[in-house]
């Protein structure tokens, strides 16, 4: 990602079009980013996650490394394609291990609560 200002006059339309694309991703994953934690809080006020401290120290961290290299990605102006990595391990990979941990509880019904 480049430093572009899309409101100066001498920006080239490539630039801006540049720009705009990979805005649009960043929010998206950003967005996307959200409706994964929300998914991992629901799971974790259901009770699913809490009893399995393996899995939930994954999960922390998980989220904990994902932040760091997230701030490290926004001072060092990254690749874009290394936030696309971060969501990818430290965001989809512990809900969806909270999904099938959830799946697996209801379906086979290991646990007695």
């Amino acid at each position: 990602m480049t430093q572009v200002n899309p409101f100066n006059d001498k920006t080239s339309q490539a630039a801006k079009d540049e720009f705009d694309g990979v805005k649009k991703t960043v929010a998206g994953l950003t967005y996307a980013g959200l409706a994964c934690f929300g998914v991992e809080y629901i799971t974790l006020f259901l009770g699913v996650t809490i009893f399995f401290r393996p899995l939930m120290v994954t999960n922390i961290v998980a989220h904990f490394v994902g932040l760091i290299l997230t701030i490290l990605f926004y001072v060092d102006n990254w690749n874009l394609d290394s936030y696309i990595a971060f969501f990818t391990v430290f965001e989809a990979c512990p809900m969806v291990l909270e999904l099938l941990t959830l799946f697996f509880i209801s379906k086979f019904s290991f646990v007695k609560y």
